[in-house]
């Protein structure tokens, strides 16, 4: 029998959230100390019930839980004040940046370098006038944090990366140096900007994101992404009414 587990006051933060039977729900958390955790939270959905309208997800709370199996219960859900608030294509971007959590970790596998980047993610998407720059950011670190690094200093072959150079990509074996541009090759420009990533992504902002797609594609199993479609639809949308490319460009359906 798998022995019992239990956490108390952990800060975790909430990926997703689905109904459950009538009153209840299931939530996936991913906390500083313990990962990806499941839990049920048991009657929430109840009109008087004390943590009504505190498991929202992407919110940032003090969790406790208790169980044996892979779905523990949920017995102490606090807020963090100041509470974070999203809205509009940043609550989609945000999602997006969860979701990815969600598909890239494995249930109780801590991870504190994954919970950093994701808060300190949604924290930048609140105040960040260009969210695509954070969320290429953020995939970077998340592919740091889960051990698929991109080696952006050097080629397999160990020479440096070269500003006015082109490579191919292969998303375990790293870049190899070419003689010249083709679809699929990256320029030299674009991985070193990566490297420092913060607004010198700005000039290369679309293949960066073609880049890291390719990186995240293997690790994200044969499902789209459904935050990505959905912040790529939103986007469109806003630029389409304001006439302006705020927020650069989405991030294209992951594979």
């Amino acid at each position: 029998m798998t022995a019992a587990t239990q956490a108390e006051s952990e800060p975790a933060i909430i990926l997703h959230r689905r109904d459950y039977r009538d009153s209840s729900l299931l939530l996936d958390v991913f906390s500083r100390d313990h990962g990806r955790v499941g839990l049920v939270a048991k009657g929430v959905k109840k009109p008087r019930a004390r943590w009504r309208g505190q498991l929202e997800p992407l919110r940032l709370l003090q969790l406790g839980w208790r169980g044996r199996s892979d779905l523990k219960t949920l017995t102490q859900a606090d807020p963090v004040l100041p509470a974070l608030t999203l809205r509009g294509v940043a609550l989609y971007a945000g999602f997006y940046a969860a979701e990815l959590v969600l598909r890239m970790t494995p249930r109780e596998d801590p991870n504190p370098d994954v919970f950093r980047a994701l808060l300190e993610t949604l924290h930048a998407l609140g105040s960040s006038p260009d969210i695509n720059i954070k969320l290429r950011t953020f995939e970077l670190s998340l592919l740091d944090a889960c051990g698929y690094g991109l080696p952006l200093h050097e080629t397999q072959a160990g020479n440096a990366i070269r500003a006015d150079g082109w490579y191919s990509f292969d998303p375990i074996a790293g870049f190899s140096e070419v003689d010249e541009p083709a679809p699929g090759r990256v320029s030299g420009r674009v991985i070193l900007a990566l490297q420092t990533a913060g607004a010198g992504l700005a000039p290369v902002r679309r293949e960066a994101r073609e880049l890291l797609a390719r990186a995240l594609q293997p690790h994200l199993g044969a499902r789209p992404l459904q935050s990505a479609i959905t912040l790529r639809a939103m986007q469109k949308l806003r630029r389409t009414s304001t006439g302006s490319e705020e927020g650069g460009q989405e991030p294209r359906d992951r594979h």
